[in-house]
């Protein structure tokens, strides 16, 4: 007797951009970017082709409490993501752990903004450079949590990966997710541990906050693409089995 394989069901709780906690969420890394440019500007000397976004909140940096105010938005832009994607994909394991890992991502984020950098780690001049052993306590702990962020984000995307995978109407959002992780997991090791490429750490570090920070923001936005009418009768989609049809 023949089988047909039920497609999943689509989310009945899928939301829009123009949500509340979508708003809130745009807003949130849209003023944490545009904060990183308009400190960077304030501040001379500030190459954001080399330096990292962390310089701008560092102790010895020009309007430091506006990038960390900065910090503080894309934190509450975190735990509104997190919440969007649980809402999405709650039938989902591989999303809900996504989604709890970005809502973590807003309390590390706000550490990120409050435990600063003595100063800019990407230039000689600076305690903070290299293994730095006259560094700060809190360096240390911006490093370690930052890391600790990066690490969550980039598994959250694999993860999204899965989850949309297996989420009718949202299958194409897999192989760009997919490849948004590999490029995460290449800049953490090569960019940030191996340090390869110092000269372009700065613009690395921003593409991989502007994929991690709203990729995942995009897809708890997106509807999904439903089939036109009648094109998963066409397809044997929900038709009965001609050997039960017969009966």
């Amino acid at each position: 007797m023949s089988s047909t394989q039920a497609r999943p069901a689509l989310s009945s709780r899928t939301v829009g951009a123009s949500s509340p906690l979508a708003r809130i969420a745009l807003a949130g890394f849209v003023s944490f970017f545009t904060a990183s440019v308009v400190v960077g500007a304030l501040n001379p000397g500030y190459s954001p082709i080399r330096e990292a976004m962390s310089a701008l909140a560092a102790t010895n940096a020009r309007y430091a409490g506006l990038m960390i105010a900065a910090f503080l938005l894309a934190a509450v832009a975190f735990v509104s993501t997190g919440i969007l994607l649980w809402r999405q994909f709650a039938g989902s394991r591989a999303g809900r752990v996504a989604a709890g890992l970005i809502m973590v991502g807003g309390p590390e984020m706000a550490v990120c903004g409050l435990a600063r950098q003595d100063c800019s780690e990407r230039l000689p001049s600076c305690i903070d450079y290299g293994s730095a052993p006259l560094a700060s306590t809190h360096f240390w702990v911006h490093q370690y949590v930052a890391l600790v962020l990066f690490t969550g984000l980039t598994v959250a995307m694999f993860l999204l990966a899965r989850a949309v995978r297996t989420s009718a109407g949202r299958e194409y959002l897999a192989r760009p997710t997919r490849l948004i992780a590999i490029y995460c997991v290449l800049t953490i090791v090569v960019v940030f541990m191996a340090e390869i490429g110092n000269s372009y750490h700065g613009l690395f570090q921003r593409l991989f906050a502007v994929l991690t920070f709203g990729w995942p923001l995009l897809i708890a936005t997106t509807s999904p693409r439903l089939a036109p009418a009648g094109a998963d009768a066409r397809n044997g989609v929900g038709a009965e089995p001609s050997s039960l049809a017969a009966r």
